[in-house]
């Protein structure tokens, strides 16, 4: 059974491989729509289920897929497309508390069984000075990223405190996934 990471994440991609080379990347094609009749934990597993779907069409695979969303006082903050996004991003989120959230789905497509579900994790920020702010959205880093950061990265440094799964805030809960696939699918990450 060929198992199918669906996603163009490097993040995901590099979280997997701690575990695993024996798997295949296949970017789904699907538009990411937040749907506001859907709280934010529906939207990123609907957005996860949709991204299973699209590769479907793929006999005996074991296919993932995973979208990562950014909450703050129940507003989405997706990915910033500008500087001006970053920075307003990096100050609502500077000296305050948010949760990260991964939907993911695992779809078997022998079977058609599907499992989706999500991890939260809360992150606690500290105080950005408007100087770390600039010279953070002066880099490549913010803007591929829900939230305009990446824990793994430089942006490591606003983060005082996680309560929850580090990989969730990189972009995969793989400790979660790793369970769903043993319990659900017999089929061990590692």
């Amino acid at each position: 059974m060929e198992f199918i990471l669906a996603s163009a994440s490097p993040r995901r991609k590099a979280i997997l491989e701690l575990f695993r080379n024996d798997f295949v990347i296949i970017p789904s094609d699907i538009k990411e729509e937040l749907l506001p009749r859907f709280n934010p934990k529906i939207n990123c597993m609907h957005i996860a289920l949709q991204k299973a779907k699209s590769l479907s069409y793929k006999s005996n695979s074991l296919i993932l897929a995973c979208d990562t969303i950014v909450v703050i006082d129940d507003k989405i903050l997706g990915k910033p497309s500008n500087s001006f996004e970053a920075k307003n991003m990096l100050i609502t989120l500077s000296n305050n508390v948010h949760n990260v959230i991964t939907g993911f789905c695992i779809m078997d497509t022998q079977t058609q069984k599907c499992y989706v579900d999500y991890v939260e994790t809360k992150v606690f920020f500290n105080k950005i000075n408007e100087e770390k702010i600039q010279k953070y959205t002066a880099s490549d880093e913010p803007y591929d990223k829900a939230g305009g950061y990446g824990i793994q990265g430089v942006g490591g440094i606003f983060v005082e405190k996680i309560d929850g799964d580090y990989f969730n805030v990189v972009g995969m809960p793989i400790s979660r996934i790793n369970e769903v696939l043993s319990i659900n699918f017999n089929y061990n990450i590692y």
